[in-house]
């Protein structure tokens, strides 16, 4: 695929998984995921056709969606095709070498993958924590156990409007490269892998220089 090159010296440019429950930053941990996802990319089998893109579905996952406000079925799939786009871009551009692209990058597919925000949790210190707790009666807003730290209700805005109390066990926030969420993603984890290597965009949302959601749902509309 084009930008092929930039895929081999990008997988020279990250860290490792062995950055995983080791001393290295969290920032490092975030482009490490993106390490793996990067192996995957140059062991995949090459997709060469392009799905239909029929408006009446999901963009990203082709189920039948019937809504007039969004094209897809449901904000992970949204989610997930922005990465998709976005590490596209920056293989075809050439700034995905760029540090701090990767660390934004490492964690957006993190969450994508069902790992949350660790790296943006990690940044709720102190004060700010604790007040978020206090104001939720200490209780996990999941199950209502004792609660022990925050995690993010819908962004990665730390504002305490966008911060919930949870539990340990209902953090969705995980520590990346826990296997637990990755033995769940692995479908998830190829699927993205073959997007990303296939020479031509395998589904339309996936090319950043055609893509219009707009136009996609307006047509979707008008049937």
């Amino acid at each position: 695929m084009e930008g092929m090159v930039a895929v081999e010296q990008l997988a020279d440019d990250l860290p490792s998984e062995v950055a995983f429950g080791s001393e290295s930053s969290i920032e490092d941990q975030a482009r490490a995921v993106l390490s793996l996802l990067v192996d995957r990319i140059k062991k995949v089998s090459l997709v060469t056709d392009r799905k239909d893109a029929d408006p009446s579905t999901c963009p990203n996952c082709g189920i039948e969606v019937a809504s007039t406000r969004s094209p897809y079925c449901g904000e992970p799939c949204r989610e997930m095709a922005s990465f998709v786009r976005q590490f596209r871009t920056g293989l075809a551009a050439g700034w995905i070498l760029d540090r701090e692209k990767q660390i934004a990058l490492g964690q957006n597919l993190w969450h994508v993958l069902g790992g949350g925000r660790p790296l943006r949790q990690s940044l709720i210190l102190g004060k700010p924590r604790q007040k978020v707790i206090g104001r939720d009666g200490g209780k996990c807003q999941v199950c209502g156990a004792v609660a022990t730290t925050v995690d993010h209700v819908r962004t990665g805005c730390n504002r305490p409007i966008n911060l919930r109390a949870v539990c340990d066990a209902c953090c969705t926030a995980r520590p990346f490269g826990e296997c637990q969420i990755l033995d769940k993603a692995q479908a998830k984890f190829d699927e993205i892998a073959q997007r990303i290597a296939s020479a031509k965009p395998v589904r339309a949302c996936d090319d950043a220089e055609t893509w219009d959601w707009r136009a996609y749902l307006k047509t979707r509309v008008g049937r």
